[in-house]
């Protein structure tokens, strides 16, 4: 019979004997899964995964990163304090964090992770929270949690379940240049002065947060931003100065979306601005673009403008709300908006401050007037401006001035126009019945007056609607225009006719019955140029 050894209260017996010691354990067949109370290994903080299953372990992340190489995976199996080495990452290999945090500590420049190699990489961050604490002053290339970027390289990251947080600057940065062009998906950064701060390259479906900073900031240079996310306690939440696509940006205290579009750049669609801020000057969109269009957005706001917008741009189809501010705000001359919403609940729906164009808008104002203007040069064309209250006016000022009313709807209103306000639109028709909209006040560059000879033999005049008395010719010369451009004219004086003339020997005016004058008062003419040096003149000639 087999001998039988039985274990029991720290004895060891076989029939009556006792043995007394200790046992050791030399070897042990099994998974280890019932063992408790082991000691910790230093060593099995990171491991890389061995084709037989088993893992090679690492005591640091900068160690397992040295031996990677693509296609390896590196698992944490810890939360980590780093305090002396920035990790640089590699092209092809996963960091799979498994939930755990990896802190750099230390009152030193060096950033927790980057990637700034003289290469393309493709890099992939999955199930990991990244820190940096304890840095030194606050820099757009040191002391962050992730750096990316290098001349001329293109460096992707794609992260899943990622977070990286700074609690002394800019949490995430991609910087390079030249063709490079970095692309960041699925990130979610803190930051106190930015979130993410994006100098080269693309952002996408990422969040970034800040308490006095930006939350994220797309850089002039070529930072794009597409289906993300900015907020800030203090400062902006979104800055977009190249392009922002189905982005939205909120803050606490300052603009919601701040854009900033040049006119060798992009433009911003499709975005909503949101300020909870308590002052005036605290818009939901603040529109800094001295070109481009802001198109199909919305902006929010409690006490600033829904939209603001700071320069000689247009916004279109766009919608701007507020509480106790302006809906939308016209800054600039030049300024138009197009086919958008303004919407006020105890102040004006819209703010016409150096004058603008309201074209094809609505205006909706439930406590305050409709829209408030501040100077002449203002067009008011198309829109409907509806007042809650019925004491106040559909459009307002509060000393004269002379500006442009035409095919406009009042609503609400007892009156709707301000006695302060001069109404200085002429409607004219052109040899198609169309009405253009001009003013004795305002200069318009596409309508040119003439009242002495002149000549066509540039492109000067194309797309123009020229306005002619009696008694004037247009000689009409070869030159630099383009084939197909078109000129208007149209006769306002009675006293005698207009002249058309061959001033070129080269050129050919076709005209049916040689007819070269137009008819008299209220007539006009379209002269096409067709190409070569051929004129098509068409309309009321006699």
């Amino acid at each position: 019979m087999a001998n039988e050894f039985i274990i029991k209260n720290g004895f060891h017996s076989k029939g009556d004997s006792h043995v007394t010691g200790s046992l050791t354990a030399t070897s042990f067949a099994g998974d280890g899964s019932a063992l408790t109370n082991l000691p910790a290994s230093s060593a099995n903080n990171f491991g890389i995964a061995q084709g037989s299953g088993s893992f090679t372990y690492y005591s640091s992340l900068s160690a397992s990163m040295a031996a990677a190489t693509s296609g390896d995976t590196i698992q944490m199996f810890s939360d980590y304090v780093e305090k002396t080495t920035s990790v640089s990452l590699k092209d092809g290999v996963t960091l799979d964090g498994n939930g755990f945090t990896y802190t750099f500590s230390g009152s030193g420049t060096e950033n927790a992770l980057e990637e700034t190699s003289a290469a393309t990489s493709t890099i992939y961050l999955n199930n990991l929270i990244v820190k940096r604490i304890g840095g030194a002053a606050a820099s757009l290339t040191e002391n962050l949690v992730l750096y990316v970027g290098a001349s001329n390289q293109q460096k992707t990251i794609y992260n899943q379940n990622v977070l990286m947080e700074n609690d002394a600057g800019c949490a995430v940065r991609t910087a390079g240049g030249g063709t490079g062009n970095n692309k960041i998906y699925d990130i979610i950064a803190r930051g106190t002065t930015y979130g993410i701060y994006c100098t080269y390259g693309e952002i996408f479906h990422s969040k970034g947060y800040a308490t006095t900073g930006t939350g994220i900031y797309g850089n002039t240079n070529g930072g794009k931003l597409y289906q993300s996310y900015g907020e800030s306690e203090d400062g902006v939440g979104m800055y977009a100065a190249r392009l922002a696509q189905n982005c939205v940006g909120v803050s606490g205290d300052s603009y919601g979306l701040q854009t900033a579009v040049g006119s060798a750049h992009g433009t911003v669609m499709d975005c909503v601005g949101i300020s909870t801020g308590g002052d005036s000057t605290d818009h939901g969109i603040k529109n800094d673009s001295t070109s481009g269009i802001l198109q199909d957005c919305e902006g929010y706001a409690t006490a600033g403008a829904g939209i603001y917008s700071n320069q000689p741009s247009e916004i279109v189809n766009c919608t701007g709300n507020s509480k106790s501010g302006y809906g939308i705000y016209l800054r600039q001359a030049s300024a138009k908006a197009i086919n958008c919403h303004g919407h006020s609940v105890s102040g004006y729906a819209a703010y016409s401050h150096d004058g603008g164009k309201f074209l094809d808008c609505s205006f909706y104002a439930q406590a305050q007037h409709g829209i408030l203007v501040a100077n002449s040069n203002t067009d008011i064309i198309g829109c409907s401006i509806e007042v809650e209250d019925a004491s106040k006016n559909c459009i307002y000022a509060s000393s004269a001035r002379d500006i442009d009313l035409a095919k406009n709807i009042y609503k609400g209103a007892t009156t709707a126009v301000n006695a302060n306000l001069t109404n200085t639109c002429t409607n004219v028709p052109d040899n198609q019945g169309n009405i253009h909209v001009t003013s004795s006040a305002i200069s318009d560059p596409y309508i040119r007056t003439h009242n002495t000879d002149f000549s066509i033999s540039s492109s000067s005049h194309v797309g123009t609607y020229n306005i002619v008395g009696g008694n004037v010719t247009c000689s009409i010369a070869t030159g630099s225009i383009p084939a197909g451009a078109n000129f208007e004219f149209f006769q306002t004086s009675s006293a005698g006719n207009m002249l058309f003339v061959t001033a070129s020997a080269a050129m050919n005016v076709i005209v049916k019955n040689d007819n070269m004058n137009l008819a008299g008062q209220g007539s006009g003419a379209s002269l096409k140029y067709i190409s070569g040096t051929t004129f098509h003149l068409v309309g009321d000639l006699t």
